[in-house]
């Protein structure tokens, strides 16, 4: 844990600020209460600025964290304005790794309201969990609409973000989201992204949905779909919480999900991660309006607390009715023992797009594909492919428009997939 309460420097005056903080010089910190709205919180100490000129770059950088990937962290300070001060003020908050604006790159809040702390400080939150580790800083914002005007900031800290742990002995059997979302899950959103528990609009079923505020503007691409996550962090959202599972001797993780893409499939994904780890890679958007189910063996992280974040990744919001690049997470539970049969195990994490098809069909999977075959309607074999790999990309160019079935064949077991080709 972290704290800063400007209450133990040598020296206090404009352009003096604590060890490892940046900002420009306009920011003051006093050990005096100067007037009604001008003071610490509890004590004399604080720090503030005065918008007299609307041309002020007003931006304070914290000192750097090191932050574990992976684990979920809650970064706090207090803001005070004017009593009767109406004009608008806002404050964005970034990160980045290192501690120059350069690197502020992931915009994790936007606050701006009227009249908060006009009698008293008020708290401005910030969730985090870091995609990697390293050292991070925290960058605060600050725009106006009128000049002279003065804001306080006070009670700076930093802690870890969960409210709570889940016991897998005494939690329920089922978290399924349709009443008061519980306290020990911590739903994690950028300035960008959106996640939050919703009523779908076709079944009257509550799930938490991740989708995107706005479609994403600087969207990096690469080839490595493991780098999109870095490159991309504005477009993530993440459901955080941490399991104790210090008695535990195995452990499994079920959740339902269903992902839908605007564009492209490479353009909406979902990971799990434990204790810094991916231990559920890159599941891809298929569009299926059906949840799939999937398993997470947890049992080598047991013995100690597990730090578990759900990932989704988007860049493309619709404008229209059709689905954005998203996710919906349902009936999340933990057992001692594999729910999956054979076969389930065999098919976790596969997915297949596009549907219908012009060209390429893709499927991929988190174990190997022995073969693929190909029937039309009639039942009568098309073509077959060795794979032995867990992912492939099937030619239909060539097929008449028409109903297939795609037949994949892992270790014994099989799955059949009736596709559209145009």
């Amino acid at each position: 844990p972290w704290e800063e309460n400007f209450n133990t420097m040598s020296n206090y005056g404009q352009g003096v600020l604590p060890d490892c903080f940046k900002g420009e010089d306009i920011w003051t910190t006093s050990n005096t209460n100067l007037s009604d709205y001008q003071v610490g919180e509890n004590d004399t100490h604080y720090l503030y600025v005065t918008y007299d000129d609307h041309d002020l770059n007003t931006s304070l950088i914290t000192p750097m964290f090191n932050l574990e990937a992976g684990t979920t962290y809650n970064f706090v300070f207090k803001i005070r304005k004017e009593a009767g001060d109406y004009s608008s003020q806002g404050v964005k908050i970034k990160t980045g790794l290192g501690n120059t604006h350069e690197i502020m790159t992931t915009n994790l809040n936007y606050f701006s309201d009227f009249d908060y702390g006009f009698y008293s400080y008020y708290p401005i939150e910030t969730t985090f969990t870091p995609v990697v580790s390293g050292a991070y800083s925290f960058g605060l914002y600050v725009s106006f609409s009128a000049p002279v005007h003065t804001i306080s900031l006070d009670s700076f800290s930093m802690d870890g973000g969960y409210d709570g742990l889940i016991d897998p002995d005494t939690a329920p059997e089922v978290y399924d989201f349709e009443t008061a979302l519980p306290s020990s899950f911590i739903l994690e959103e950028t300035e960008a992204s959106r996640c939050s528990v919703v009523t779908e609009s076709t079944t009257g079923n509550k799930a938490i949905n991740m989708k995107l505020r706005s479609t994403a503007v600087n969207w990096i691409e690469t080839s490595d779909n493991n780098q999109k996550w870095v490159n991309n962090q504005n477009g993530i959202n993440k459901i955080n919480f941490e399991i104790d599972a210090t008695s535990q001797s195995s452990l499994f993780m079920n959740f339902d999900l269903k992902q839908f893409f605007l564009n492209n499939p490479n353009e909406s994904m979902f990971r799990v991660v434990a204790n810094g780890n991916v231990v559920l890679d890159n599941i891809y958007a298929t569009s299926n309006t059906d949840y799939t189910n999937y398993e997470v063996d947890l049992s080598s992280f047991v013995g100690q607390n597990i730090r578990i974040s759900l990932q989704q990744l988007g860049r493309n919001l619709s404008n229209t009715i059709s689905p954005s690049d998203e996710a919906y997470v349902d009936n999340l539970r933990f057992t001692n023992t594999s729910t999956l049969t054979v076969e389930d195990f065999n098919f976790t994490g596969l997915i297949y797009y596009p549907n219908p098809i012009n060209n390429v069909f893709h499927i991929k999977n988190n174990t190997n594909i022995d073969k693929v075959e190909v029937y039309n309607l009639f039942g009568q074999k098309v073509f077959s492919i060795a794979v032995n790999a867990r992912n492939s990309d099937i030619n239909f160019r060539e097929l008449p428009t028409a109903v297939y079935f795609v037949k994949v064949s892992i270790a014994n077991t099989e799955r059949t997939i009736k596709v559209v080709k145009n």
